[in-house]
């Protein structure tokens, strides 16, 4: 299973999403402030690894994915792992902020 964007899909509106299609965003934060070049695995209901982002300069992350119950797994250096459940519906962008306190 893909977690990119189909064909279309980086610009299109929600709506637009065909089958069941979602999105899972967010920001990793510490103490308030963003974290930069933090790894975001994601991982299906079962633990499995399927995809991994780097945060941007703004230390956001974002995974197209299928609906369905997954964990974020937050890796970053001289940090603890933080595990994340998130439950994503069809055309949904759930947003989630990690805090790696």
């Amino acid at each position: 299973m893909s977690c990119g964007p189909l064909p279309g899909e980086a610009s299109a509106p929600l709506r637009a999403f065909s089958g069941d299609r979602a999105v899972i965003e967010g920001v990793v934060v510490r103490e308030g402030e963003l974290v930069r070049r933090a790894y975001v695995r994601l991982l299906d209901s079962q633990g499995e690894f399927v995809a991994e982002v780097q945060t941007d300069w703004a230390g956001r992350f974002r995974f197209y994915c299928s609906a369905g119950e997954w964990t974020l797994r937050t890796l970053a250096p001289g940090l603890p792992v933080i595990d994340t459940p998130a439950v994503v519906a069809s055309g949904e962008a759930l947003p989630v902020e990690v805090s790696v306190d």
